[in-house]
């Protein structure tokens, strides 16, 4: 579901969309989650 792909493109992490979604297999999860380079570059940048 497209709001379950919001929460992680906001940057929460896997166990915390499983919490707020009431998913028990974090696997169901992974569905949902498609990185873009782009993105894991401007989350990063400031660490790096």
């Amino acid at each position: 579901m497209r709001q379950f792909q919001n929460f992680f493109e906001m940057g929460l992490s896997v166990p915390e969309v499983a919490l707020i979604s009431g998913h028990k297999e974090v696997s169901q999860l992974f569905r949902y989650t498609h990185l873009k380079p782009e993105n894991l570059i401007a989350k990063y940048s400031t660490i790096f």
